[in-house]
């Protein structure tokens, strides 16, 4: 598996709402929904032989979690596509990641585990194409000694054939206010195809982070 990151400023989102949503935007749907997309319809278009219609999404439940304590407050749904993903809109997909996701699969997760006892290995970032949203999480608000991160990096190890990709903030001085980072962690042989399809859709302009 292979990970590469790349920005997405304020403007390019803006850009992303107008390209996809059109200028007058009647449906309301966040950046999330509207990137995850965007890369989904991409990878589909690369993939080779069956294409991954059935995702997963991860996100953070703020409800359930008290600032400054630690908790596992994730929330884990997975969206299905009807047709091919490569023949679909993007904003028929965003309108499917934004509706469908709902049923909360956590605890399903917890009972296999506990039916296997605790020893057997579940995977669930990348045993479908994974989307994590880490959009709320503060990875900026770390302070030491009196100063805090410029530029945060993240990654996962032991994703699935299926890979993941995940969507943090990005930091304010490097690359302006409500900007976002992806990483995307996909099998070595489709890195290439996708950042090729990723730039044709105006979401990467050869400025990847090392």
């Amino acid at each position: 598996m292979e990970t590469f990151s790349f920005p997405v400023t304020a403007t390019q989102l803006n850009n992303l709402q107008v390209k996809i949503l059109g200028p007058i935007q009647s449906d309301l749907i966040p950046n999330f929904e509207l990137i995850c997309a965007l890369i989904w319809k991409c990878i589909a278009t690369v993939r080779e032989g069956p294409q991954p219609k059935l995702v997963t999404i991860c996100k953070n439940d703020t409800n359930k979690r008290t600032e400054g304590e630690c908790s596992n407050s994730q929330t884990i749904s997975t969206v299905e596509a009807d047709f091919r993903v490569s023949d679909m809109d993007p904003k028929e997909l965003a309108n499917l990641l934004a509706k469908q996701a709902g049923q909360n699969e956590k605890t399903r997760i917890e009972v296999a585990i506990e039916n296997e006892n605790g020893v057997a290995d579940f995977v669930v970032y990348g045993a479908n194409l994974t989307f994590v949203n880490w959009e709320d999480v503060d990875f900026y608000g770390l302070e030491v000694k009196g100063h805090k991160p410029v530029c945060v990096h993240y990654n996962i190890q032991g994703v699935g054939d299926e890979g993941a990709v995940l969507l943090m903030p990005a930091g304010a001085k490097e690359f302006g206010d409500g900007g976002r980072v992806v990483s995307v962690i996909l099998p070595e042989k489709e890195v290439f195809g996708v950042k090729s399809e990723l730039r044709k859709n105006d979401l990467l302009f050869g400025n990847e982070l090392e």
